[in-house]
C-alpha cells in the first residue's frame, strides 16, 4: 500500500485518508511525509469532510480504508474532477457505487 500512496501523491496535492485503524494512520504519516497538502483524518475529524464536497470536491487523491458505504460515498463526492481514488478497505457486504458520481468527474479509481 505504501507504493500506492507514492505513485498517486504529488507535493502539494490536497489529499484525504479514510482511517480505519493503525494502516489509516500510517497512510496519514506516511502522505504529510510526502508532501500532502491537506491530509484529513477522518476517523477523528468526520464532520470536516463537508465543506471539501462543495463545488464537485476539492481533493487531488483521496485513499479510503474502512470499506464502510457511506465513506465511499463521501470520498467520491469530496475528490475533484479529474483527482484519484485509492480504494483500500473492503467491507463485509455488497456495496452500492454512485458510478454516475464517478463518470461525471472522469476520475482515476
Amino acid at each position: 500500500m505504501e507504493a500506492a500512496l507514492a505513485n498517486v501523491i504529488e507535493p502539494g496535492d490536497r489529499v484525504i485518508i479514510g482511517v480505519n485503524g493503525v494502516f489509516g494512520g500510517r497512510m496519514v504519516e506516511m502522505a504529510k511525509r510526502m508532501g500532502a497538502d491537506v491530509t484529513v483524518n477522518t476517523a477523528t475529524h468526520a464532520e470536516a469532510l463537508e465543506r471539501f464536497k462543495a463545488d464537485k470536491g476539492r481533493f487531488d487523491v483521496s485513499f479510503e480504508c474502512s470499506g464502510h458505504p457511506k465513506a465511499v460515498a463521501d470520498t467520491i463526492a469530496s475528490t475533484r474532477p479529474r483527482g484519484r481514488i485509492v480504494q483500500v478497505g473492503i467491507g463485509g457486504t455488497d456495496m452500492p457505487i454512485p458510478i454516475n458520481a464517478i463518470v461525471a468527474k472522469a476520475g482515476d479509481l
